[in-house]
């Protein structure tokens, strides 16, 4: 495992947040364009915008569990796997099986999303050591799915109107592929050396 600093450890553990933030932020506006484009219904519209969280809200808890028994590393790079793969295939998917296919795709990736949140509490809890900083680095760790929330709301609408709906799935895959190699490599559970002052 490749040594990283301490800081830089604390800001791929909060950019981890955008692989998943990203995406789901971007469904509301997403989904319409992809339906108008393929000429889909009202009702399979409906169905594709109520399809993620039904998954995401299911494995918050079995997530926990399996985040005691395998850590929170290997929970995130499996959510990240299974986000980038499945992105990646939604414009096949698409085009080969319509709506009844893909609905069960986006339910698939909420349930690999759903531990994010007990997996990012449990490693924001090995790598923050109390203290008079702890408060304003929580703070900042929340920036970045902040700045994923607004650049979904803007510019994969953006991007999708100027080269069509497969934009947003192929550029989140391939960012989020690209991510978790990365994360792979330089993250760990816990700290390897102590946090600095």
């Amino acid at each position: 495992q490749m040594a990283v600093p301490y800081w830089a450890s604390l800001l791929l553990i909060s950019a981890q947040g955008v692989t998943n933030w990203g995406f789901r932020s971007a469904l509301p506006a997403w989904i319409p364009l992809l339906c108008a484009d393929q000429s889909f219904t009202d009702a399979q519209r409906a169905l594709l915008m109520s399809s993620f969280f039904p998954g995401y809200i299911l494995t918050q808890i079995p997530g926990a569990a399996a985040i005691q028994r395998w850590g929170a590393k290997v929970m995130m790079s499996i959510d990240m796997a299974v986000t980038a793969a499945l992105c990646l295939a939604i414009p096949l998917v698409t085009r080969s099986a319509g709506p009844r296919v893909l609905a069960p795709l986006l339910t698939v990736i909420g349930l690999s999303q759903g531990p994010l949140i007990p997996a990012n509490q449990v490693l924001k809890r090995n790598w923050l050591r109390d203290g008079p900083s702890k408060a304003l680095i929580l703070r900042l760790m929340a920036v970045p799915p902040m700045i994923s929330d607004i650049l979904a709301d803007t510019v994969y609408p953006i991007l999708c109107v100027s080269f069509g709906w497969q934009a947003m799935p192929y550029i989140h895959g391939a960012c989020t592929a690209a991510f978790l190699v990365l994360w792979h490599f330089l993250v760990t559970d816990k700290p390897q050396v102590a946090a600095p002052d």
